[in-house]
């Protein structure tokens, strides 16, 4: 992204207070963390400050691993974070857990329309990663931005806009698309090769 100014690049504690690091409160629309929040302590704690970062209707989307694998502990095995877990009364003995306990726990840090999309099977057992989406509910902060302002309005979203998935993975864009479809979402899927007219 060098080669876009408007890009502010800025490191983030995440299970710090994200305000006491120059992060306001309702700024994002949208988070995405990929293979990140397992390897902090506690979960809730770390879903929180996501939660306070996002604005009224924003979007969180994590790329997080759902299961235990060998090869991983191997790998990771010796970076603090992978054996950080405070939070034993979710993950007791390893940093992973099912798309289910994540949509759980989200949900509980006070997400709504928690789903999971997992990369090879459609229940809990045999995925080793999940894309797990979920949306803050619709609150009355006022949302913060960089010159200071705070009147600006940001226009509602269209709850019946067309969604355009760009699919690298056509399975995975298949199973994500079936889901919104049941929504009553009006969904494309662009695959690799292909164009929308």
């Amino acid at each position: 992204f060098r080669a876009f100014p408007f890009v502010r690049y800025a490191i983030l504690d995440i299970e710090d207070e994200p305000n006491g690091q120059g992060f306001a409160e309702g700024y994002f629309d949208l988070i995405v963390s990929s293979d990140m929040v397992h390897a902090t302590a506690n979960l809730r704690t770390t879903l929180g400050n996501l939660h306070r970062l996002l604005a009224s209707n924003g979007l969180l989307a994590l790329i997080e691993i759902t299961a235990p694998a060998r090869w991983g502990d191997l790998v990771f095995g010796l970076l603090p974070g992978w054996w950080a877990i405070g939070d034993t009364d979710l993950r007791s003995g390893h940093c992973t857990l099912p798309a289910s306990a994540w949509k759980a726990v989200l949900a509980q840090c006070g997400f709504d329309a928690c789903e999971a999309v997992a990369d090879q099977f459609a229940d809990d057992k045999g995925s080793l990663h999940s894309i797990v989406l979920a949306r803050k509910p619709d609150t009355a902060v006022t949302p913060y931005f960089p010159d200071g302002s705070t009147d600006r309005r940001r226009p509602a979203l269209d709850p019946q806009a067309p969604i355009v998935l760009l699919a690298g993975l056509p399975e995975i864009a298949a199973v994500l698309a079936g889901k919104l479809r049941s929504f009553g979402r009006q969904v494309t899927v662009i695959e690799p090769g292909k164009t929308c007219a």
